[in-house]
């Protein structure tokens, strides 16, 4: 479900675009992330979009991408630890698959499809060169961070190339592809953006204060 790879300042001169990567004809989702978690005091109460709850990667894709292989590569930018918001993970669930999910805060997975008791949860302490990988269905979360400082990451997924990412509409780019540039990247983003304004990026529909309005309604 889940590997982590620990690194040093030494490995950090690799690159999504060398060569021992680029052989395997990968694609780069549009689902990216560069992630600033603010401190929990500079922000309103669950008004910080980087503090997500439980949910699973394939979540937030379309069905297009049921059947794709998809892998999550999480990078921390600064050492990341449970006070300042490190993931939190469910080990072993990912053999469930996709999971029901529900609209808040973002996408989040229903409460009932992931019951609390009996289950493992594992925090994940990271440092700068350290790469979390994850599968699309390993459900995750992040704490708060209570400290003075922003926690940044990254997190990316990678697919084998000529596969639905499961937001078609948007660009994927092949790793290693020697005509990609910084420009071009983010010209082909803005016409993206621009021409698929308001496209459903998710397959939910529930709102969980709908549910919990239907609930009461059914009492």
């Amino acid at each position: 479900a889940a590997a982590a790879a620990r690194g040093g300042a030494g490995d950090r001169n690799s690159s999504a675009t060398s060569p021992p990567l680029a052989r395997f004809r990968l694609n780069i989702s549009p689902i990216q992330h560069l992630r600033p978690k603010l401190p929990v005091k500079l922000t309103p109460r669950e008004g910080d979009p980087h503090v997500v709850p439980w949910h699973q990667d394939a979540g937030v894709c379309l069905p297009e991408a049921d059947g794709v292989s998809m892998i999550t590569v999480w990078i921390p930018l600064v050492p990341v630890h449970p006070k300042n918001g490190s993931l939190l993970l469910r080990p072993g669930m990912h053999r469930q698959g996709l999971m029901k999910h529900w609209i808040h805060r973002g996408v989040s997975i229903i409460p009932t499809e992931m019951p609390r008791k009996g289950m493992k949860e594992t925090s994940v302490k990271m440092a700068p060169g350290d790469v979390l990988f994850m599968s699309k269905y390993c459900p995750h979360r992040s704490l708060k961070n209570i400290t003075d400082g922003v926690r940044w990451s990254l997190d990316l997924r990678y697919q084998r190339k000529d596969t639905p990412s499961g937001r078609s509409f948007y660009p994927t780019f092949t790793v290693g592809d020697p005509n990609l540039n910084y420009e071009s990247w983010v010209e082909t983003w803005k016409k993206a953006q621009a021409a698929y304004r308001g496209q459903a990026i998710h397959r939910w529909t529930l709102r969980r204060r709908d549910a919990r309005a239907i609930a009461v309604d059914n009492t």
